[in-house]
């Protein structure tokens, strides 16, 4: 396999070096989507 075809493998069971890669590119990716709907659930938490 190529490196991008296991890397684009990692979205499903992300490990080892290409894993943390997958990880920290979708927590930082997501982070404003996230940030959003915790704000709209309107719980009280923060």
């Amino acid at each position: 396999m190529g490196l991008f075809k296991d890397f684009c493998n990692q979205t499903r069971k992300p490990e080892g070096l290409l894993g943390k890669l997958m990880v920290n590119g979708m927590n930082s990716g997501h982070a404003k989507l996230a940030d959003w709907g915790m704000e709209a659930l309107n719980i009280g938490i923060r």
